[in-house]
Parts: structure tokens; sequence; C-alpha cells
């Protein structure tokens, strides 16, 4: 990483390392939390043996068979635990569906319902990775840009074909705008579609590289909370507001440090609903 070095401190912690996050959905960002907590990284060396590896089917898909569960990383709200090195790019974390706040149940046809037509899975924007656990039904994850769609699919399959059909049960009591809604809805998350920007203000993308930015700044660069400032708000702001008597930016680059650290400890759970 690049060195930054303030006036009264130093952080070897580039900043503009952390822009990647921008781009992440809350999964993939409760992931950047959890991999930095450190009973999660110690129980990662007992997940190492059996480790699914990772097998392509098609173009940009990859399929990973759980030959046993891994009790240390259900206790974190995965199936296993990838290596903690690895950020949401460069690793798929797969979540328990009962950690995830809801999924999309989908069941799995060999032949068309109606006239419906066939569903490519290379014709999904983005990666897709299908995960086989032990003692339960597949799950698919479509990773797109800005999203990450987490689906649970009915009944055991030994292989998922490139081609295949889906059926999705509306409520039958649901009047038919609503019923074509909850259609468009659907197709909108297939489709891999933003169905919207991050409005929540306790948990936006920024709020978020700010709190893992000074948590990291903290507890792996050895830097102060001004030096967490300067790095989040830019060294000629904080240097200036120094010279003023001004310590709000540091206070609120020590709030960010507290919230990093509450989502490390556990917190990054509410990142899942």
């Amino acid at each position: 990483m690049a060195r930054r070095i303030g006036l009264r401190g130093s952080s070897p912690i580039d900043p503009h390392a952390y822009d990647y996050l921008l781009d992440l959905a809350r999964p993939a960002f409760a992931w950047e939390f959890a991999r930095r907590n450190n009973a999660l990284r110690r129980a990662a060396f007992k997940c190492r043996p059996g480790m699914p590896p990772a097998q392509r089917m098609g173009r940009n898909a990859r399929i990973y068979r759980l030959r046993r569960r891994f009790h240390a990383a259900e206790t974190f709200g995965l199936h296993y635990i990838p290596d903690p090195q690895l950020n949401a790019v460069e690793t798929m974390p797969f979540w328990l569906p009962e950690a995830l706040g809801s999924a999309i149940g989908l069941e799995m046809a060999p032949h068309p319902v109606l006239q419906a037509e066939h569903f490519d899975i290379d014709r999904l924007p983005g990666a897709k990775h299908l995960l086989i656990p032990v003692a339960s039904g597949p799950e698919l994850v479509l990773q797109c840009r800005h999203y990450v769609g987490y689906f649970l699919l009915g009944g055991r399959l030994s292989l998922l074909p490139r081609r295949f059909f889906l059926r999705v049960e509306l409520d039958a009591f649901r009047r038919f705008p609503e019923q074509l809604n909850a259609a468009e809805h659907f197709y909108r998350a297939v489709c891999g579609h933003v169905l919207g920007p991050w409005r929540e203000r306790a948990f936006g993308p920024e709020r978020l590289r700010r709190a893992l930015l000074a948590y990291d700044i903290r507890t792996m660069g050895g830097g102060s909370h001004w030096d967490a400032a300067r790095a989040i708000y830019g060294q000629d702001r904080v240097e200036q507001a120094r010279r003023s008597g001004d310590a709000s930016l540091r206070e609120r680059a020590r709030r960010a440090f507290a919230m990093g650290k509450k989502l490390v400890d556990g917190g990054y759970r509410n990142l899942l609903h």
C-alpha cells in the first residue's frame, strides 16, 4: 500500500485503495467487516480442510459442492469461511439463508411452464455462483456491480444445466395488478437491474467506507484519530481545522472508528437484512 504521512503522525493506509467499496452491495460489505473479526480469522483455519473447489460452468459461472458442514463457519452466518485475506471482489462469501434478511425461492422444472421461454444462465449479467450444500437445497448468487442477488433453488440437483426453467409462484389471493408488480420486481432482480440506490442513512456506502478506513488505520496502521481524519477528509482540511482549534473532524473520525469496530465485532449481520 502507498504510505500517507501526516504532519504529526503516519499511516500505511492508502485511502484510495478503499474506493472499490463504493461499488459493493451490502452482503459484500458485510464480508469486508466480518473478515477483520479476529475470531473469524482463527476459525478460518478450521475450515481449510475440505474447502470446496470452484468448477467452471458456462461463461463466468462457477459451481461449489460442499462435502460437509462447517459448524465453525455457521456461527458467523456463513456456509464456510473463505480466505480472510481476500476482499469481497476477490472471493464469494456464501451467507446462510437465515443470516440473510430474505431470499427469493425458485423452483426448478425440467420443462417450461405454459409457454415460458427457457432460462439461459449464460445470459444472466455478471458472475454466477452456485453452491450445493450438504443438508439443504442449492443456492444461486448473481453478482453484478452494485447488486448481489441470493436465490434458494427448490429441490436437490446433481448438476445445474446451462439451460433450465423457472416457475415463480405468486400469491393467488393478490389482485392482478399486484401480481404484475411482483412479477416485474422478480424480473428486475433476476436480470440484475439495480433496484435502487442506497438511501439508508445508517448504512450508506460512503459512511461504511469511512468506518472501515478509520478502523484499519487505528488497528492495522497504528494511526491516531487525527490520522484517520486526514485520510477521510483530506490533510489540508484537517490541518486548517486544527490551526483554528476545531476538533470536529477528529471527533467524526472517532465515531467512524467506533462504528467500524461495532460492525467488525458482529454488527455486520445488520448489513445482511
